[in-house]
C-alpha cells in the first residue's frame, strides 16, 4: 500500500484521515503536511464506500485478539437518572441579591423575572 497517489503518498493520506479522526476537526484543518484536504476526504469516503475501513478494524481487532490483548468480558449498568424537564436550565443569580431570578411560566417552563424580589 505504497503506491505514490497525487502528491503524496498512501500512507501520508492514511496518517492524514488518521489525525482528522482523531482530532476531530473539519477536513479542511487538517495540516497541509498530509496533502490537500479534499484528496484526504476523497480517499476516505471511497475507503469508506469499498468497506476499506471495516477490513481494517476486522484485522486489528484479529490481531489484538490472538495478541491476548483484548478482554472479551462486558459489564452492562441498567442505571438510569432521570431529571425534571426544568433541570435543563441553569439558575442566574444576579449580583449582590444571591438570590436566582427565574419564576415558573403557566405550561412553558421557566422565564427570567425583569427583576429578582425580595
Amino acid at each position: 500500500m505504497r503506491a505514490v497517489v497525487g502528491r503524496g503518498t498512501c500512507d501520508r493520506q492514511v496518517d492524514g484521515i488518521r489525525h482528522r479522526v482523531r482530532a476531530g476537526c473539519p477536513w479542511r484543518d487538517v495540516p497541509e503536511r498530509y496533502g490537500p484536504w479534499s484528496s484526504l476526504y476523497r480517499v476516505f469516503h471511497r475507503y469508506q464506500r469499498e468497506g476499506v475501513w471495516n477490513q481494517v478494524l476486522d484485522a486489528l481487532r484479529t490481531l489484538a485478539d490472538g495478541g491476548g490483548q483484548i478482554c472479551w468480558e462486558v459489564s452492562v449498568d441498567s442505571t438510569i437518572t432521570r431529571a425534571h424537564q426544568h433541570a435543563a436550565g441553569a439558575h442566574v443569580r444576579r449580583a449582590g441579591t444571591g438570590r436566582a431570578c427565574w419564576v415558573p411560566r403557566r405550561c412553558a417552563g421557566w422565564r427570567r423575572q425583569s427583576r429578582c424580589h425580595g
